[in-house]
């Protein structure tokens, strides 16, 4: 009976081993798969890494080479110009802006000229230095600010221009007559001075009559006694 029990336990042993064998061998077999398809997806992805920093390097040197045409396209824009054309027209303006403040400090030492911002629509706008820097819109001047605007803007022009060509005479249409007497001497007094700095022939067309007394050279339009009216030099 012993014997026949050792012989039972011997076979049950060995088939026990034979399982483990063939289990562990599936395992390797899994395991051998596993390291295979892992080797694989390593070298795919040292390829894929390679193809990036290739991709990488080109889109630098890409970058480096589009760098002038965004420049040109932040500045000039497209085909038609319109983009430079307002970027030039700011340049002008702020050069306006700096020459007309120059020649309004002669007027008043309350206003400063100055582009609008982008939350403000007016085309210009003006800093009121009597209340503290307060910025509005140039509708809101009184008749006889407006023309010191006006006319700081005339001599500004006639000051940009300047550069390029030769401007020997400057005519000034009315204005006059919505000044104070203060004012106009100033406003006057200004011209005058531009006349002796600048070698300019200054004209102005006005029908106030205080004018008449500050300026020694006058064309004048009078009415005869027959209904005509003659041009007289004076």
């Amino acid at each position: 009976m012993d014997e026949v029990k050792l012989k039972d336990d011997i076979s049950v042993e060995l088939d026990t081993l034979s399982t483990q064998e063939r289990d562990t061998k599936a395992k390797q077999e899994e395991i051998r798969k596993e390291k295979v398809e892992i080797s694989v997806n390593l070298a795919t992805q040292a390829q894929t890494k390679a193809v990036i920093e290739g991709l990488q390097t080109q889109l630098l040197i890409l970058e480096k080479d589009n760098l002038k045409w965004e420049l040109l396209d932040k500045y000039i824009g497209n085909a038609d110009g319109k983009k430079f054309a307002t970027f030039a027209q700011g340049l002008t303006l702020s050069r306006l802006m700096a020459l007309a403040n120059r020649r309004l400090t002669d007027l008043s030492d309350r206003y400063l000229l100055d582009k609008p911002g982008e939350q403000e629509e007016d085309e210009l706008m003006i800093v009121d230095l009597y209340m503290g820097k307060e910025r509005r819109s140039v509708k809101t001047l009184s008749g006889g600010e407006t023309f010191m605007i006006s006319l700081s803007l005339a001599l500004a022009l006639s000051d940009l221009a300047s550069k390029n060509i030769k401007l020997e005479s400057l005519f000034i249409d009315e204005g006059f007559g919505t000044l104070d007497p203060e004012t106009l001497d100033l406003a006057l007094n200004t011209l005058e001075k531009l006349q002796q700095e600048a070698q300019k022939n200054i004209g102005i067309i006005s029908h106030v009559e205080s004018i008449k007394e500050r300026i020694a050279t006058q064309i004048r339009l009078e009415r005869n006694n027959r209904g005509f009216s003659q041009i007289v030099i004076h």
